[in-house]
């Protein structure tokens, strides 16, 4: 029984290569997911190890990214990642079970494996991180300096953060930053 690293795809990015923060994310994230015990456990719901995923290891893979201005290849590249590691979870727990629950879970639709474990899509949730920040930043007293810089960065629709925040609010029906 081989296990592939979910970060080998990705090893040929140059971030991944030079930034050791990056790295060091995933490889803790790599080293999470093979805590065997709480994965294959039968006696923990497939919706708590959602809930555990979700606490446990989307809070370090996300942490900070809704002040990040994320490209397409960055967002792909977080999509790719939460699909092979939610799947991975998947394949843990059916470990313990028959195999052909286990070749089913392996084939299971990546939509599919997020129900499954209750857990929202990747561009949801850096939607959710993304407009609840600029909402926090915009509640503060009209001194804040984040209050400050976050209108200003969204007068400037030029840059990319800004745009993505737009997206976001269009997205959703949002018309202005008043009405959000």
């Amino acid at each position: 029984m081989s296990q592939v690293d979910p970060c080998s795809d990705h090893t040929s990015d140059p971030r991944f290569k030079s930034d050791p923060h990056f790295r060091a994310l995933f490889h803790f994230l790599w080293l999470f997911l093979h805590t065997p015990r709480i994965w294959q456990s039968r006696c923990i719901s497939w919706k708590l190890k959602g809930q555990l995923f979700s606490a446990l290891a989307l809070t370090v893979l996300l942490y900070n990214v809704e002040v990040c201005p994320l490209t397409k290849d960055d967002t792909t590249l977080f999509e790719g990642m939460y699909t092979r590691m939610t799947k991975s979870v998947c394949i843990r727990a059916a470990r313990m079970r028959s195999e052909a629950e286990q070749t089913k879970v392996i084939h299971t639709k990546a939509v599919d494996v997020l129900k499954l474990l209750g857990l929202p899509t990747m561009t949801a949730l850096l939607r959710q991180k993304r407009l609840r920040w600029v909402g926090h930043a915009l509640r503060r007293d009209d001194g804040d300096l984040s209050k400050t810089e976050v209108k200003s960065e969204l007068a400037l629709s030029s840059k990319p953060w800004t745009k993505c925040v737009l997206s976001d609010m269009e997205s959703l029906g949002i018309q202005t930053v008043g009405s959000a």
